[in-house]
């Protein structure tokens, strides 16, 4: 039987200690934009909360583990009652809202308003820039800068890992916070902008959209043949959408050895990695990216493009 509940058409419910667990099928009713992209729920161990246009906790409301979900509205929450810190949010019902940190879907984030929960203001999001002199027909590799390595070593041990982007949340490019939260795209991001190397605006990247650059557009990295990376490339691996746990990035300090992946220990610097790790940290390849090397997955070598 369907129903309809609190504007989203579901093929079902089941009652969970009094929370509403939605049964999904690929739907949203009456969302106030048109609904064209799909969610799918993270395969997590427990159930992915939703929140309101507010940035209220509703906590009686909840969705299965690797389900659909059609999307409306794309928005950056900041601030509210939960303290979002420029965490991008998809629109599931007319009210209700998922992060992306729980679904495979990425959207690049680079024309996502930001929504003040505070003061209910929303701000468009900035233009990135854009390398007209790149192509997806360029083949020759770029100049490796080589800044990138020692740029991030200077910020081992810095950060706490989340799955939050934006600036405000590492204090400034200029003068990161050591305490700041930062997850490993919004790592790489940092140390090649310190670097001097082009970077979309304020974290405006994730792993699936950077090996879709590297592999496209070219604004920020191209790719390259494994044979050909060294110190300072990106190194991405990606599994389904290739966000939260489905994708990661570290940045090479050393030439890629020609070792299959799940047992190469070609050094990298990174944000996350390995579980025990804090912060910052440097490990191999093979240790930091073993659970995504299973199975089908996607492997980008990936130069930054200078500024």
């Amino acid at each position: 039987m369907m129903n309809k509940m609190n504007g989203v058409l579901t093929v079902g419910t089941l009652a969970v200690a009094g929370v509403t667990l939605m049964a999904s099928r690929p739907t949203m009713a009456k969302a106030d934009t048109q609904a064209t992209k799909i969610a799918t729920t993270t395969q997590q161990s427990h159930a992915i909360n939703l929140y309101n246009s507010k940035g209220e906790f509703l906590a009686k409301r909840i969705l299965p583990v690797n389900t659909q979900w059609l999307v409306g509205q794309v928005a950056y929450f900041d601030g509210g009652s939960q303290n979002f810190q420029h965490a991008l949010m998809y629109q599931v019902a007319r009210n209700e809202w998922l992060p992306a940190a729980d679904s495979n879907l990425n959207v690049t984030p680079v024309d996502v308003p930001t929504i003040n929960l505070d003061s209910g203001q929303t701000t468009a999001a900035p233009t990135a820039p854009v390398n007209t002199a790149a192509s997806s027909q360029q083949t020759a590799p770029v100049v490796n800068n080589g800044d990138a390595v020692s740029t991030a070593r200077s910020m081992l041990g810095d950060f706490n890992y989340g799955a939050t982007h934006g600036v405000g949340n590492i204090g400034s490019v200029a003068n990161p916070n050591p305490n700041g939260v930062t997850d490993c795209s919004g790592f790489v991001w940092l140390a090649l902008a310190k670097a001097g190397d082009r970077v979309p605006a304020n974290m405006g990247w994730y792993t699936k959209s950077m090996e879709d650059d590297a592999k496209g557009a070219h604004q920020w990295l191209q790719a390259i043949d494994p044979s050909q990376a060294q110190a300072g490339d990106v190194v991405i691996v990606n599994t389904n959408y290739g966000s939260g746990q489905n994708g990661h990035t570290a940045i090479l300090e050393g030439p890629w050895q020609n070792v299959a992946p799940a047992s190469n220990m070609t050094p990298v610097i990174q944000m996350g990695g390995r579980t025990t790790a804090q912060g910052v940290n440097e490990d191999g390849f093979a240790t930091s990216f073993l659970s995504l090397l299973q199975g089908n997955y996607t492997l980008t070598f990936a130069r930054p493009i200078h500024q």
